[in-house]
């Protein structure tokens, strides 16, 4: 594996641990110095020490425990809804479920990191580059991934025998060795959400060190996670009376609200 330039770490430590404004001034300084003298790899580690050391010294504590404060909201909200259906984490899905309708604390998470996110990457104002090419392909597969959940949701409100039928035994034979198809989505929906919340991260993440866009796959990912654990919590809802006819209403209304919301954000966060 080809090893990160000094130039590279340094631009990378700089921009995850200084504000926006102040790590690009930082790194248009030493792509100065480097001009007027060009060193080797080997020259920089000797003559300039090590890149991340450098970036501490310039490191205001308050700034940057603040910038950690922020992250650790973010990654809560994308987080904890996605761990909470997991084996062994059954009192955080408690927490999120018991005394609700639908799902609404999962929308709350949903909401408030959105808000913070567009919020403070909009308050700082990082490096507003050209739109990733890189983008389009977690963009993309998200989006396909919403799209799964949304058919799955419109078979439990709209057409429930064909769930039903979907979640049935298979028949004798090589049949016999396809698992349920109802244990088959529980699962997929509980893994899904973890594949989903670490490609939030990585978006978070990027929209730090590499430009503000990439905020749209965190927001993207907390969407998807939102919309996942909330028909997790639709299937599961042992309350359920479907023999109202209305009874999916409320489910229906915050679904659209959930993907209207996280769809907007993640047009604005590619502006």
């Amino acid at each position: 594996m080809k090893r990160r330039s000094w130039m590279d770490s340094l631009s990378q430590a700089a921009r995850w641990r200084l504000p926006a404004q102040e790590a690009e001034e930082v790194i248009a300084d030493y792509q100065e110095l480097l001009a007027e003298r060009p060193r080797t790899e080997e020259e920089l580690y000797r003559d300039l020490g090590d890149p991340v050391q450098a970036v501490w010294l310039l490191v205001q504590p308050k700034a940057y425990w603040r910038w950690k404060v922020v992250f650790a909201v973010l990654s809560a909200c994308l987080l904890l809804p996605a761990i909470s259906p997991q084996p062994g984490m059954y009192f955080l899905w408690r927490m999120f479920t018991q005394h609700y309708t639908s799902a609404s604390r999962f929308a709350g998470t949903l909401v408030l990191g959105l808000i913070v996110s567009f919020v403070w990457f909009r308050r700082e104002k990082g490096p507003g580059k050209a739109f990733p090419q890189k983008m389009f392909i977690p963009l993309f597969l998200l989006l396909a991934a919403i799209a799964g959940v949304w058919y799955l949701a419109c078979l439990t409100m709209f057409h429930p025998e064909g769930l039903v039928r979907l979640t049935e035994q298979h028949g004798d034979g090589w049949l016999s060795y396809v698992p349920q198809a109802g244990q088959t989505i529980g699962v997929m929906l509980e893994r899904g959400v973890l594949l989903a919340a670490l490609a939030g991260e990585f978006g978070l993440w990027k929209a730090r060190v590499d430009g503000r866009r990439w905020q749209a796959v965190y927001m993207l990912s907390l969407t998807l996670v939102t919309l996942a654990v909330s028909l997790l919590a639709l299937l599961t809802r042992m309350t359920l009376d479907i023999s109202v006819e209305t009874w999916y209403l409320p489910w229906l209304r915050q679904f659209l609200l959930v993907t209207v919301a996280g769809l907007v954000g993640t047009g604005v966060s590619l502006c």
